[in-house]
């Protein structure tokens, strides 16, 4: 798993994870809703951009 390293977990470490619902529950105090999202990109002069989507590939592959 290539993001893990970046975080410094190694394939044993992913091995031996335990669930911890506190930590669960730290992290999703952590979301905001969509209404607090648009009003702090708007606070930072953000502004919303549509844009088609890309064709889908014709040549198949892993997805």
């Amino acid at each position: 798993v290539a993001t893990t390293g970046i975080r410094g977990l190694n394939e044993e470490e992913l091995k031996n994870a335990k669930y911890n619902e506190a930590e669960v529950k730290k992290l999703e105090s952590y979301t905001q809703t969509s209404q607090q999202g648009n009003q702090f990109a708007k606070s930072g002069g953000l502004k919303a951009v549509k844009f088609n989507y890309l064709p889908e590939s014709q040549q198949g592959g892993e997805k």
